[in-house]
């Protein structure tokens, strides 16, 4: 397979994305407010890698620097976008392996479900309490309601599981206005 090249969407001309999850600026001349012109040769960008281990990159316009997650700009760029499904899988949990051929567009549940979660959160030291009951109290220490499980919570109060689970990791100190605890 040949590399194919194509801009960043909000960057035409100045930045681009492979097929392959390489980033490149292009070549040009900038043209500064007094006039004067400057050549700018275009260059392989270092890709660096989050707490996550996902790979993100630097790019700059105008002096503002914006960090981008590389596997969200190859799908952008390369696969077409469908409704309803807003987050990106690695198909083989590379997360270094941004290969349009490698991404897919999934929505939250379907992320969430993928390949060893489990494993993953457990190899990174964090506690997989799966099936274990939580509390849910006020800021003030309210008792207000006992769930059988993450989803559950999130199911009766409509919103995200993720928050939920870093409150009661320790990640956050409250979900939704509310203080969560194992029971």
């Amino acid at each position: 397979m040949i590399e194919e090249w194509r801009d960043i969407k909000g960057y035409e001309g100045v930045y681009q994305v492979s097929s392959y999850g390489r980033v490149r600026s292009c070549t040009r001349t900038i043209t500064y407010k007094n006039g004067s012109k400057h050549h700018k040769q275009g260059k392989i960008l270092t890709l660096v890698p989050n707490s996550d281990g996902y790979m993100f990159v630097g790019l700059n316009v105008f002096n503002k620097q914006k960090t981008r997650c590389v596997h969200r700009l190859v799908a952008e760029a390369f696969l077409e976008k469908i409704k309803g499904k807003n987050e990106i899988n690695h198909i083989d949990e590379n997360k270094k392996n941004n290969s349009f051929s490698n991404l897919e567009w999934v929505d939250r549940k379907e992320n969430c479900n993928h390949g060893t979660r489990n494993k993953r959160i457990s190899e990174r030291g964090r506690t997989v309490h799966s099936g274990k009951q939580i509390v849910q109290y006020t800021i003030a220490g309210e008792f207000v309601a006992t769930y059988p499980k993450i989803k559950e919570a999130a199911r009766r109060l409509g919103v995200d599981c993720k928050n939920i689970s870093h409150a009661l990791n320790g990640k956050n100190k409250t979900a939704y206005g509310y203080v969560w605890k194992f029971l």
